[in-house]
């Protein structure tokens, strides 16, 4: 995270929630993240695309104001899905197309069934019907720069 300057979420003091997608054959990685500074919501959105193997790369950033239903909508998906018990890694499953997706959570207040503030949970090409890849989507869907 430190080459596309995102900051590490376990040190943050408020509710923040992060889809990261790297792309292992290409180099490219993307980030969305939302946050709530004191019933502020902001989504945030990194795009850093390799265009070649010279190491060269085309940044895009784009910053909105996320609707307090779109945040609420996100925290219910988070809490139905029993996000906080997701093991870190699933090492059953393989990838399919190169990418490393990992959904990251920082919460001020612990987490009611876990205790834990911090979670993140890492898949490697993760199946459209899965928990996680519907979390992942859903916030990603937020982009309104697709």
């Amino acid at each position: 995270m430190e080459s596309i300057k995102e900051p590490d979420l376990r040190f943050e003091n408020n509710e923040v929630y992060r889809v990261s997608i790297k792309n292992l054959m290409n180099g490219s990685t993307f980030v969305y993240r939302i946050q709530n500074d004191f019933e502020n919501y902001t989504m945030i959105v990194k795009k850093n695309y390799k265009t070649g193997k010279g190491g060269d790369s085309i940044e895009k950033k784009s910053e909105r104001t996320l609707l307090k239903s779109e945040w609420n909508n996100f925290q219910s998906q988070i809490h139905k899905s029993c996000f906080w018990t997701f093991p870190v890694r699933n090492l059953k499953e393989g990838g399919f197309d190169g990418s490393i997706w990992t959904l990251e959570a920082n919460s001020p207040n612990s987490d009611n069934c876990t205790g834990r503030k911090f979670h993140a949970v890492v898949r490697w090409s993760p199946k459209k019907e899965t928990e996680f890849y519907k979390l992942c989507n859903l916030l990603i869907e937020f982009d309104n720069e697709k």
